[in-house]
């Protein structure tokens, strides 16, 4: 028997490539299995294709499943059982844990990859990829260093406390016109800098949500829901004081992920930005608690909605602002039967991943609702639902006369939320 252990992983990936690639397999069936250094387990990438002659053409999902090393050993006790069959096993078995990604995001993922057909080949597509591994390994374990997260704490509790010295009247929340992304800003008694920030939207954002991450300075804090690029991918935007706020981002990843997440990372890595690290699943119905006006919860895998497309997307952090009994929630793509912000009536909400398919439960009243999305419906991810817009009694959006709306797999006139002029960069609501 070939007996597995943690320092074989090229080995491992070298036996399995020779598995995988037998009597042709790779025409229907392509298996990426990546070693990560960090979590001392493997990352199984399973990937179903329709290819062209040209092996270009990529389209269906994939799937992603944790895979340890007694899972591995298990495979070769098998010998009634292919390697292609019992990775099949090990998918469905380990269902609670996948992830469908798009098929954008899918060829961004593999774009870098050789996507090939012999095991020559393959080990080369591995060796480029573990070159990444290495060099985000170093980044990893930077940020998860303890000295540097009692570091980052500090900058926060001091940050919070000189906030708090100010007789805070009110507040405005700034909503960036971001379309199918997410970007908000929270700004008191007329104070030109954003203390609290939640997202940074898309590469496709308005120049003014450009001009302000630019200009940001130090004196507050950016919470990141989650790594999906529709959430961070104006980090190129950000200017060297705001890279030197307190970052609220929720667990770092083990396995790697797109190559905008990546540059994300090392950016925050160059500029030694302070980060708060939110473990996954570590808050359950509690939050991280910044000052008397921050609070921080996240999505938890076991309340994961039946309607919801990505752990990642559950994973969300969702920001909670109370000044003056006044509240703000900012929850990303997390869906609202997936976190507990302990409030019975909210006065702005943003709806939860675009306005996505939903048809849940919401446990609080909410005065005033705002989507993120596209002007006109995005047909891909048929945003936003009807049936998850009427939780809401009042909701706003960025659009016009023309703008769509989904009832079911229809797509159908939006008569049912406020239009905001479409060709504003963004809009205040003061609370």
């Amino acid at each position: 028997m070939f007996i597995l252990h943690n320092n074989q992983p090229n080995e491992i990936c070298t036996y399995l490539d020779q598995k995988l690639f037998q009597n042709g397999q790779y025409q229907q069936f392509y298996c990426f299995l990546e070693y990560s250094f960090l979590s001392k387990k493997f990352y199984l990438y399973q990937n179903f294709f329709d290819l062209n002659d040209s092996y270009e053409a990529i389209t269906g999902y994939e799937k992603r499943t944790c895979v340890s090393i007694d899972d591995l050993n298990s495979l070769f006790e098998k010998t009634d059982m292919t390697v292609f069959a019992y990775f099949q096993e090990l998918v469905q078995k380990k269902r609670e844990i996948d992830f469908k990604l798009d098929t954008n995001r899918l060829n961004q993922t593999l774009s870098n990859i050789a996507f090939v057909k012999d095991v020559e080949n393959v080990g080369k597509a591995q060796q480029f990829l573990n070159s990444i591994t290495e060099e985000y390994k170093k980044e990893y374990n930077y940020f998860t260093n303890n000295e540097n997260l009692e570091q980052a704490k500090k900058k926060a509790d001091a940050i919070a406390y000189n906030f708090e010295k100010s007789n805070i009247e009110g507040y405005v929340v700034r909503v960036f016109n971001v379309g199918q992304a997410n970007c908000s800003a929270v700004f008191v008694n007329k104070n030109p800098n954003s203390y609290f920030v939640f997202d940074i939207g898309d590469c496709n954002s308005n120049n003014k949500l450009r001009d302000f991450l630019k200009n940001m300075n130090s004196n507050g804090f950016v919470v990141i829901s989650h790594y999906d690029n529709d959430h961070i991918n104006m980090y190129k935007s950000l200017g060297k004081k705001a890279l030197k706020r307190v970052f609220i981002i929720h667990e770092l990843p083990c396995y790697k992920r797109t190559l905008v997440f990546l540059s994300f990372i090392k950016k925050l890595y160059k500029h030694k930005t302070p980060l708060l690290i939110v473990k996954d699943d570590s808050l359950k119905s509690n939050s991280l608690t910044i000052g008397n006006y921050l609070s921080i919860y996240q999505g938890e895998t076991l309340k994961m909605s039946k309607y919801q497309s990505t752990i990642e997307n559950t994973h969300s952090l969702v920001g909670k602002i109370k000044i003056n009994g006044k509240i703000a929630v900012f929850p990303g793509d997390a869906l609202e039967e997936e976190f507990d912000i302990g409030e019975k009536r909210v006065d702005l909400f943003m709806i939860s991943h675009h306005g996505c398919k939903y048809d849940g439960k919401v446990a609080f009243n909410v005065e005033m609702a705002h989507l993120f999305v596209t002007h006109k419906c995005n047909y891909r991810y048929k945003h936003p639902d009807l049936n998850h817009i009427n939780f809401f009694k009042s909701v706003q959006r960025f659009g016009d006369s023309s703008s769509l709306i989904y009832k079911g797999n229809n797509r159908i006139q939006d008569t049912y939320t406020i239009k905001i002029d479409n060709n504003k960069d963004s809009f205040d609501y003061q609370l």
